[in-house]
């Protein structure tokens, strides 16, 4: 107690000079600190209550916030893709699809929900969240570097890169299915939950696989595009060439699904067919089959109409004319703006010997006495950035080079079909109509197009058959999604325990500075009176 004593009256007498020279009212910060000295005990205590009163009020927080009941399942999904928030074929992929509008809507249905609650209050009672803790942890990490005002955008572009990375190494699959059991969802047994839980589940696989994102996203035709095609109503002609155009889209499906590792490995129906087996029927239609037809056709003039067919072919040879011309717009336009483009960038060498000099000037230069820092002159500067950018240069150039070639096989493609609808007119006009056998020989063709058109159908349905397997094969887990842990109950606070305690804290902090202030205060106004009386 003597030595709290000395220790004021030091205080005092070192914050003396600075009272006498001072206007009264104002105080020392030496002063200050001496008066929150001499009042320690009643800071300390008062700060402790003050601590005590934060802790229970926290403590009170933490029994009497609001909770809601919930249920939580943990899942791992196990597609290809998930990592990367895209399903097998490439389709985007969010955790929200599990608990979609439809998957929910057939839930309901299905389980009978509508005598526990109404269709709105289900549905917004699920949620699926990413329960991957590391996650959780860099994306805090990451939250304040990406935030600071001074990063310039290559350092920004950077981090955000390094941050996908780690979060695509990161990313396990494993999510929690949640279903908050308040209001009307409350009055269900909880027996229940569990499994609404498990046919959301295998609903949205269901639903998943009826959407094709298990198979390639590829534009695989099936035999609707020969419903309106028969032998015995349409010129013969007519339906022939259909049937060449839909051989043709179905060679360019089989070239497709060829592209994809291992799919000449897959066969498929009774006859175990195989991809190069369809490819070599389709040819074989197309030459022998198709060609030969219409050579008996012409032969023995068999037309149902010929004026309808003569329609037909001036219409084709039409529609080809435009695309003729279209295409040739087109190469030209890319040929136009590869020249411009050309013309205005500069050309593709080094450095001239000037812009070198020029360069190197300021660095000879602090050869000779002294150290000077190099003086770079503009069109120096200028080279540099021009050889920078020469490679996506190079990649722009390449990509409209592509595109003309492109544009050059279409419209070689465009020049052989003129051709087959020249020769087919040609053939009509030189075809007679009265020859022996002719309705020997109309018979014949109609067998033989009904057969081709039902040939063609086995084979579209082959093709469905190999994009299904080849897509399973190479695209479907097993298994999509496993349970790692089934549901629990647990209750969920409405305010998190977190947030509570920062207010605590914060709350605390700002009563213990009143404090500070109200001791200062009550000292400069005690001495304020000492010094008056």
């Amino acid at each position: 107690m003597t030595s709290d004593r000395a220790l004021g009256s030091r205080t005092e007498v070192a914050a003396s000079p600075a009272g006498d020279e001072s206007s009264p009212g104002e105080i020392g910060v030496l002063a200050l600190f001496g008066l929150w000295w001499r009042e320690r005990m009643r800071i300390v205590l008062l700060a402790l209550a003050g601590l005590i009163v934060a802790a229970g009020v926290i403590l009170a927080a933490r029994l009497l916030r609001p909770t809601q009941p919930m249920s939580a399942l943990t899942l791992r999904l196990l597609f290809n893709g998930v990592e990367r928030g895209e399903y097998p074929n490439g389709i985007r992929f969010t955790p929200a699809d599990i608990v979609a509008t439809p998957v929910l809507d057939e839930v309901y249905r299905r389980d009978q929900l509508q005598k526990f609650a109404k269709f709105d209050d289900f549905k917004n009672a699920w949620a699926v969240i990413n329960n991957n803790p590391a996650i959780e942890q860099l994306n805090r990490e990451y939250e304040g570097q990406l935030n600071a005002r001074n990063l310039d955008p290559v350092a920004r572009d950077r981090l955000e890169n390094d941050y996908s990375a780690r979060v695509n190494a990161m990313e396990n699959g494993e999510y929690l299915l949640v279903a908050l059991r308040g209001g009307p969802i409350s009055s269900w047994p909880a027996d229940l939950t569990g499994k609404v839980m498990n046919d959301i589940l295998a609903v949205w696989a269901d639903q998943s696989r009826s959407r094709g994102v298990f198979k390639f996203d590829l534009n695989v035709f099936s035999d609707n595009i020969l419903s309106d095609l028969t032998s015995g109503r349409d010129d013969y002609l007519f339906v022939l060439d259909r049937v060449r155009i839909a051989i043709n889209r179905i060679q360019h499906n089989l070239d497709e699904l060829a592209s994809i590792r291992g799919a000449r490995l897959v066969r498929v129906g009774e006859k175990q067919l195989s991809l190069g087996d369809l490819q070599a029927a389709l040819a074989d239609d197309l030459q022998f089959k198709i060609g030969v037809i219409q050579g008996v056709i012409y032969n023995y003039g068999l037309y149902r109409n010929r004026t309808f067919v003569d329609s037909y072919i001036d219409n084709q040879l039409f529609h080809l004319d435009l695309e003729t011309k279209s295409g040739r717009d087109r190469i030209k336009t890319v040929e136009d703006s590869l020249a411009l483009y050309s013309a205005s960038r500069p050309g593709g060498k080094g450095l001239t010997d000037e812009e070198a000099s020029g360069g190197a000037t300021g660095a000879t230069a602090g050869l000779g006495g002294g150290t000077m820092i190099p003086q770079l002159g503009e069109s120096f500067i200028n080279r540099v950035i021009e050889m920078s950018s020469k490679n996506s240069d190079g990649v722009f150039r390449q990509k409209l080079y592509n595109q003309a070639i492109e544009m050059g096989r279409d419209t070689s493609v465009i020049e052989r079909e003129r051709q087959i609808y020249n020769r087919m007119s040609q053939a009509i006009k030189d075809s007679a109509e009265n020859r022996p056998q002719r309705e020997e020989m109309k018979g014949w063709v109609e067998r033989q197009m009904t057969g081709l058109l039902t040939s063609l159908k086995s084979d579209l349905q082959n093709l469905q058959l190999l994009h299904a397997e080849i897509s399973r094969q190479d695209l479907e887990p097993a298994t999509i999604y496993m349970i790692v842990t089934p549901a629990i109950e647990g209750h969920l606070s409405v305010i998190g325990l977190t947030k509570i305690g920062v207010i605590a804290v914060a709350a605390w902090l700002v009563y213990l500075g009143a404090l500070l202030v109200i001791v200062a205060w009550r000292g400069i106004n005690a001495q304020t009176g000492l010094g008056r009386s």
